[in-house]
């Protein structure tokens, strides 16, 4: 996948927990539509904007999971729960505010928290380990991602796509950028 630009320090070193929950939502929405963008460029066809949308979800959902398992060793379990609640409510914002654009009116920050809450139950089950999410919930994604896409020929493949080289890519991007986000602010704050 190709690496994007994504600004990830702070001007301002005494960035809250708001600020850099925040910021990493714009993190994971910019990585999020990157994974999207790239499928297409790798071939795997969207029917229309919506399907792309509903992929685009899945990523947010999947980051944000990332996410907070990798704050569960540098955050207390209740500044962790507030930077995620953060997290979430800004990447459902940006996922609104797009998706509104393109098919109008809904009740989008709703449908994605109920598809948020449904992939933490299941991706909790899952081993995620050396800042990296292990091979049953990289699979139990990708599933998610070829449910979205069909299964017709063209897109037959996405799993392994998604599975063996998307997830690992886009995790690896949100690790980096939120190592040096956090780390030019005070995450604690």
């Amino acid at each position: 996948m190709d690496r994007i630009r994504i600004r990830n320090k702070w001007m301002k070193p005494d960035a809250g927990i708001e600020e850099n929950a925040g910021a990493v939502a714009y993190v994971c929405w910019q990585i999020s539509l990157n994974a999207a963008k790239n499928l297409h460029t790798e071939d795997f066809i969207y029917d229309n904007d919506v399907q792309r949308m509903g992929v685009i979800a899945e990523y947010l959902c999947f980051l944000i999971h990332c996410m907070d398992r990798l704050l569960s060793h540098s955050l207390e379990p209740t500044r962790r729960e507030q930077f995620v609640i953060c997290l979430a409510h800004d990447a459902a914002r940006h996922l609104a505010n797009n998706q509104r654009e393109i098919t109008g009116a809904g009740n989008y920050e709703s449908d994605f928290f109920a598809i948020c809450n449904r992939r933490t139950q299941e991706y909790a089950l899952c081993e995620y380990t050396d800042k990296q999410p292990g091979f049953k919930m990289r699979r139990c994604f990708a599933a998610h991602i070829q449910n979205i896409m069909g299964r017709q020929a063209v897109n037959r493949w996405i799993t392994d796509q998604v599975m063996d080289i998307d997830s690992l890519d886009t995790v690896e991007m949100l690790v980096e950028s939120s190592d040096k986000l956090l780390a030019s602010s005070d995450p604690a704050k």
